[in-house]
């Protein structure tokens, strides 16, 4: 099965002189939120919260305490799914943050396998469960630059059965499967790309079809600095390019805030929704 392109996609804004502006549905990434920010580290009352900042969707993150694939039984995963619908909300995608290296350690490898395998079919039951199958069940994670063939054919049959999707979220992922849509794909990740000396929108073009994943965040403009609040005056990312980039490649999915190594995650979601909002209808 090829992964089918989602019809509805982003939303097309006009503006009084009929121009189309792109106004991607926003998801919320829970991973930035923290056990010191919004919902004190519990899930439900971070899906609360990312409600009431006017998010349309959340990603969800497959490290955290409720969320862990390999803990949830048919009626965990149920629950999950029940508190996004009753929230408004849908599922933008699930992110596996392991760190690229243990795909590869042979003393690790197995467990991150097995890891990304479970949030595969996570992604999808609570796609069905919530009933946003217009939208591919998407997966975030970063390979290795050289993952061995047999686990990326592996993962691959695993979203191709499951009807699920994964993004690599590696800088460089862009140089392997541009423009070839199937279940591995790329995902951009603005402050990963510009810390590697790769501009994020170039990246997104050339992804294409292969554009599964994309989140909104930006690294400071000083030398060395770390990453800042996308829109903020004080970082690389042009968000605008950058949507106008999404845009032309085509991209489907919900557009994830992530606010992971900021301070206050409180008012840092605020600026980056608000940023959004600014550029995408300039």
């Amino acid at each position: 099965m090829v992964v089918p392109a989602a019809p509805p996609g982003p939303r097309r804004r006009r503006r009084n002189n009929a121009r189309v502006i792109f106004a991607p549905r926003v998801s919320i990434a829970l991973c930035g939120l923290g056990p010191n920010g919004p919902g004190g580290g519990d899930v439900r009352a971070q899906v609360e919260w990312a409600r009431a900042r006017g998010a349309g969707a959340v990603h969800l993150d497959a490290t955290a305490p409720g969320v862990r694939p390999r803990d949830l039984d048919r009626s965990a995963r149920r629950d999950l799914a029940s508190l996004l619908r009753r929230n408004g909300l849908a599922l933008g995608g699930i992110d596996l943050w392991v760190p690229p290296e243990h795909f590869v350690e042979p003393a690790r490898a197995d467990r991150a396998a097995a890891a990304l395998l479970g949030a595969i079919d996570l992604a999808a039951e609570i796609a069905d469960l919530t009933g946003d199958r217009e939208r591919v069940a998407r997966v975030g994670v970063v390979f290795p630059e050289r993952l061995p063939s047999d686990a990326r054919a592996l993962f691959a049959d695993r979203a191709d059965r499951a009807g699920a999707c994964v993004a690599d979220h590696a800088p460089r992922a862009v140089e392997a499967v541009a423009g070839a849509r199937g279940p591995l794909g790329v995902g951009i990740d603005p402050a990963a790309c510009l810390a590697d000396g790769v501009d994020p929108a170039a990246a997104a073009l050339r992804a294409g079809s292969a554009l599964l994943a994309a989140r909104l965040s930006d690294i400071s403009r000083l030398a060395g600095g770390g990453r800042v609040v996308p829109g903020s005056g004080e970082g690389r990312l042009d968000v605008l390019a950058y949507t106008v980039a999404l845009a032309t490649a085509g991209f489907d999915g919900s557009l994830a805030i992530d606010v992971r190594g900021l301070g206050d995650s409180y008012s840092a979601v605020g600026s980056a929704i608000a940023a959004l909002a600014v550029d995408t209808l300039r």
